[in-house]
């Protein structure tokens, strides 16, 4: 990790900028369209609005984020440059051009990516589409979460909690894996069969049957 203006070149980085352009715009749509067959009023006229300002905002807030990245990365790179091409390769000239390669190499935050595209993959259904009812089921989510971690805890213990929470964390309170008990059940029928070369199941979800019905994630 590291705290450096280049970060906000994540935010234009080709997969993360269609990704929330796409969803920034499904929901501006969305919210266009609510009264789209109703009269021409002032709460029409609010809803167009709305989804025109949200649109408006995402490319300003990008063309920011370009400015400052941009303007960052010349200015680090003239300082790396200036400190390689000196001719002095001492100690401190190759840690700033260790600096900058790292700034540059954390300037996609996987972290984030990872983190959207997992609640998209739970809570966008099967078009993978974020509209705002579901925007809004995440943040519903992501609050009781939060209230469950600092009612089963203390407040230092619950702050430590959430801020180690990662992608992991959230695919193991999002699946439910029957692994042991599939596990359990082949042995049982490996020695009841008397097969020592019988396979142990490897937990695919082909092995679950019927076991393996889907339900909505959420806290255990």
């Amino acid at each position: 990790m590291s705290c450096s203006a280049l970060r906000t070149l994540h935010y234009i980085s080709p997969p993360v900028l269609m990704s929330d352009g796409y969803i920034v715009w499904i929901q501006a749509m969305q919210v266009a369209a609510t009264d789209g067959k109703a009269k021409l009023s002032w709460h029409t006229l609010r809803h167009y609005a709305h989804g025109a300002f949200s649109i408006f905002f995402f490319i300003f807030s990008r063309m920011c984020a370009f400015v400052l990245g941009f303007d960052a990365f010349l200015v680090k790179f003239r300082l790396a440059s200036s400190a390689v091409d000196s001719g002095k390769m001492d100690f401190y000239s190759r840690l700033a051009a260790a600096a900058f390669v790292w700034q540059v190499m954390t300037i996609v935050q996987l972290h984030w990516f990872m983190e959207k595209r997992l609640f998209i993959f739970m809570f966008a259904g099967k078009d993978g589409s974020m509209d705002i009812d579901e925007e809004a089921l995440v943040e519903v989510w992501k609050c009781l979460m939060l209230k469950k971690v600092y009612e089963s805890f203390n407040f230092i213990d619950a702050t430590c909690v959430m801020l180690g929470f990662d992608t992991y964390d959230l695919q193991f309170l999002a699946l439910d894996d029957d692994e042991d008990v599939i596990r359990s059940s082949f042995e049982r029928q490996r020695l009841r069969i008397g097969h020592k070369s019988f396979p142990s199941p490897t937990g695919i979800p082909e092995l679950r049957g019927s076991k393996g019905s889907k339900r909505p994630p959420g806290l255990r």
